[in-house]
């Protein structure tokens, strides 16, 4: 698994298993309806890593957005 895959894998289990990730993740998707600005107002609440040191970049905040938000 590259370094890039870890952090997609490893921001998507704290997005998705730690219910204050997972309560922001939806208050940002219902507030902006945009994957793009939820992940942009997501980023400025968490900042740029997991407790764990993983780095919350834009596209693992997205692609676990996506994940959440289910089929449109």
């Amino acid at each position: 698994m590259t370094r890039t895959e870890w952090e997609h894998h490893n921001v998507a289990l704290w997005m998705n298993n730690d219910l204050g990730y997972w309560s922001l993740a939806q208050e940002c998707l219902r507030m902006t309806g945009n994957l793009k600005k939820a992940t942009d107002m997501f980023r400025a609440e968490v900042g740029y890593s997991t407790p764990d040191g993983a780095k919350f970049t834009k596209r693992a905040i997205r692609a676990a957005l996506r994940d959440l938000r289910g089929p449109m």
